[in-house]
């Protein structure tokens, strides 16, 4: 894992909470495909920020997360899937005091997954290989890190 850190200061209000490390985003974004992947739906929600916006792998334009979790609920969470991801190059920006982004390449498999998307290679299973991945976190009012955008894609077969 790589950290640069691009800025640095207090957030506008002038207060500061506890800095952001590269190793606390790289075990969040860790931590965030350990709850997919276990489909814990609600613990999933607490990752992301109520305003959130997400690009998918199969996303023809920017959403809100609230979309995206009723998708995800449907193709991965209330089916029978078994998921596995891998990831690799995690790269962590340090952007100010609060906030990170976190770039890396996963690989991610979804066997008797409940919908065929667009980049499913065989009815009820989903293959994605080298998928690139952007997560913006930043710290909330409570402490958490929140993901704030994300963007998955992967490359055209």
């Amino acid at each position: 894992m790589r950290t640069r850190t691009r800025f640095s200061g207090c957030a506008m209000s002038g207060w500061c909470m506890s800095m952001i490390s590269g190793a606390e985003v790289e075990a969040a974004v860790r931590n965030y495909w350990q709850i997919f992947a276990a489909k814990a739906r609600e613990d999933l929600r607490k990752l992301y920020a109520d305003n959130a916006s997400v690009f998918g792998s199969s996303s023809k334009r920017l959403e809100p997360v609230r979309l995206t979790w009723v998708r995800r609920e449907r193709e991965y969470m209330a089916s029978p899937a078994k998921m596995r991801v891998q990831l690799s190059n995690i790269d962590v920006e340090l952007i100010g005091d609060d906030a990170a982004l976190a770039a890396y390449n996963m690989s991610f498999e979804a066997q008797s997954k409940g919908i065929v998307s667009a980049t499913a290679g065989e009815t009820g299973n989903e293959h994605i290989a080298n998928a690139r991945v952007t997560h913006l976190f930043v710290r909330q009012s409570d402490g958490s890190l929140r993901i704030v955008h994300e963007h998955i894609s992967a490359p055209v077969e």
